[in-house]
This record gives structure tokens, C-alpha cells and sequence, in this order.
């Protein structure tokens, strides 16, 4: 994968559009070896058979995350992610930024892209307003939950009084992972056993939200349609007025002008 030359943390944002987009791969390191609760892993296992079965996707998600920034002072944003999926190579991802505080108020308002009609990938962030493009491969990484590992975490899943999102009645199941979160300013990311919730819809097993324990950092699905009706034409990509596509610089060939001398080697002495 690529990135565009703007494609670099910024005010501690992740601004990068790659297909390991943030958030989307979060449940897919190996799980614990625990007796699980057995109607979790049911639920569970419902879910992950309706999820890797799925031909077609349609969801929006929104997450608000809170905590320090590489200042080391309190930042917060929302993040809403726009997702299409077609197996299976079709992809249409869009990613938008909100209620920025702290060090992630440069985010505010920006977005990034992600699209693949099934021959040309194409990678487009608001700023700069430029957009780069590369050849499809012939199967892509599935977004969003089609892409969560849920069986991995069934030896630890334990099931909690039920609850409801939006009106729908849901499984309350708490799950733990070993995850990569932030250090400390300066200090590279720590792998940690983290505890949270997932809420699922008692009646189609959607996954509608993920939670820490006590509710932090809240995950929304919502709008979600599973092998519904896509045209391929929902994954085209269409530049925005004045996007510009980027072109890397071809360096220039051995003993052309402007090129170093021996094609970069140092001369023997």
C-alpha cells in the first residue's frame, strides 16, 4: 500500500487511508484460553457465521475515543465511518472527523476515502484534496465487522444482563483482548489485556455497539444491511471539485541529468 504525502499522524491522528483502516481489524489477535460461558459463545458464534457468510455489507459506525494526546493533554474525537462492501473486491469506505478537542482539533472537519470498483484502488484525503490510485488485487481485506475475529474471543466471553441500543433488545456479552494501546508521550505502544462489551441484537445477532467496561469509548453500528442490494456502481470513485491525482516523482535513471553520479554509488577512492 501507499500513502499520500499528507498521509502522516497528525495532532496524534492517525490520517493514513489504508485498508487496515483504523478500528476495523480490532478484535482479530488470538483470544485467551478460559472456560467461557457457553451461551456467549453461542451468540458469538451466530454472529461470526452471519458476518464471514455475508456477500454484501452496508453500515455506518461512529466511535467517540477520549484520552491523551502526544502533548500529553486531554483530546477527544469522532470518528464516522461510512462503509460499503461486495465480494469480493468492492470496497467504499469513507472516514470523518468530528468534535475534535485537545490536539485532534486539526481533525476537525477532514476525511479520508477508501474505494475499490474492482480494477483500481483509490485512496483520496480532503487535505490536501488529492487523491492516488493502484491496481485492484483480487480480493480485499473485509471491512468493518465482516473483518473481526469474534471466534477468538469465545474461551473468555462471558454473558451480562441484557440491555438495549436504539430499541433493539441486545446481548450484553463482556470479552477481553490483548491489544497495542498508546504509551506514554515519546514512548511506543504497549501490549495490554484490555476488558470490553459487545451489544448484540437479540433477533438478526448485529453487532450494534463496543464499549469499555463502564461504557468509555463507545462504538455505534447503525444502518446496517447484510446481502442486500449493491450495485456496482455504489463503488465508483468520483473526485471531489479540484481534487488533484498525485503521481510520485520518477526518479531520474543513471547518468541522466540531475541524477547522482554512478547511479547513487559512491566513487571508489
Amino acid at each position: 500500500m501507499f500513502a499520500l504525502p499528507a498521509a502522516r499522524v497528525r495532532a496524534g491522528i492517525h490520517y493514513s487511508v489504508r485498508l487496515t483502516l483504523p478500528a476495523l481489524g480490532v478484535l482479530c489477535l488470538p483470544g485467551m484460553a478460559h472456560a467461557g460461558d457457553t451461551q456467549a459463545q453461542a451468540v458469538l458464534k451466530k454472529m461470526q457465521t452471519l458476518y464471514q457468510t455475508a456477500k454484501t455489507y452496508k453500515c455506518t459506525t461512529k466511535n467517540t475515543r477520549s484520552g491523551k494526546g502526544p502533548d500529553g493533554k486531554a483530546m477527544s474525537l469522532t470518528t464516522t465511518q461510512e462503509i460499503r462492501y461486495k465480494s469480493p473486491n468492492l470496497i467504499w469506505v469513507k472516514m470523518s472527523y468530528s468534535g475534535g478537542t485537545g490536539a485532534a482539533t486539526q481533525a476537525n472537519g477532514t476525511s479520508q476515502t477508501l474505494t475499490c470498483d474492482g480494477k483500481t484502488i483509490t485512496q483520496y484525503l480532503s487535505k490536501p484534496n488529492q487523491y492516488a490510485k493502484q491496481p485492484a488485487p483480487p480480493t480485499l481485506q473485509r471491512p468493518g465487522p465482516l473483518g473481526m475475529n469474534f471466534d477468538s474471543l469465545a474461551g473468555a466471553a462471558k454473558m451480562l444482563p441484557a440491555s438495549n441500543v436504539a430499541g433493539h433488545a441486545a446481548f450484553v456479552i463482556q470479552a477481553e483482548q490483548t491489544m497495542q494501546v498508546p504509551g506514554a508521550p515519546g514512548q511506543p505502544p504497549q501490549s495490554r489485556m484490555v476488558k470490553f462489551h459487545l451489544l448484540v441484537d437479540k433477533s438478526t445477532y448485529y453487532l450494534l455497539r463496543v464499549t469499555g467496561p463502564n461504557g468509555e469509548n463507545p462504538s455505534d453500528y447503525t444502518d446496517q444491511v447484510v446481502n442486500g442490494t449493491l450495485p456496482d456502481s455504489a463503488f465508483a470513485f468520483v473526485p471531489p471539485a479540484g481534487a488533484k491525482l498525485y503521481t510520485p516523482q520518477a526518479r531520474p535513471a543513471p547518468g541522466a541529468p540531475g541524477a547522482p553520479a554512478g547511479g547513487g554509488v559512491p566513487p571508489k577512492r
